[in-house]
């Protein structure tokens, strides 16, 4: 073997084991809750304690509100969650039974609304409809009328493209 085709394999090489130690970001089994804090009428709330609190486990992850009133939990296993968020003087906010699912980045509003931290407000519904981080639909399969969404053909496959 010549010296260049050495060096050649060698790069190959040493380019093959990289790409394949590389991070699969595409496998990770987490998902990502962000949002604001606020309160009813839309006023940030910086400095409040957010807790998302994994229901099979009992695992707690806290985070605080930045100065824009909002929080982010990145890499958070999936499965079933309630979110807290509580500041004093204000009535603590629970959002009950959201479930995460692989790469998901949802957004959970949770609104405060001034009392005490003995009471609670507590929202126990989550739409599946419209991820709001992504634009993508929650409905997954086929759409309500049982029809698959077209699917445009690419000039690599000899069509034309649509």
């Amino acid at each position: 073997m010549t010296e260049s085709g050495g060096a050649f394999l060698r790069a190959c090489t040493f380019l093959t084991l990289v790409l394949i130690a590389a991070p699969a970001h595409a496998q990770l089994d987490t998902a990502t809750i962000v949002a604001p804090c606020a309160t009813r009428s839309n006023a940030v709330i910086p400095g409040a304690t957010v807790t998302a609190t994994q229901s099979g486990t009992g695992v707690a992850v806290g985070a605080m509100t930045n100065a824009r009133g909002e929080y982010s939990f990145p890499n958070l296993k999936i499965g079933v969650y309630t979110v807290t968020a509580e500041l004093q003087g204000f009535r603590r906010a629970v959002q009950q039974n959201s479930s995460y699912h692989v790469q998901e980045r949802m957004e959970v509003n949770l609104a405060l609304v001034v009392g005490q931290l003995t009471e609670d407000v507590v929202v126990s519904g989550r739409s599946e409809l419209l991820h709001t981080q992504t634009g993508r639909h929650g409905v997954r399969g086929r759409s309500p009328a049982g029809h698959r969404p077209p699917v445009a053909r690419t000039p690599i496959r000899g069509a034309r493209a649509a």
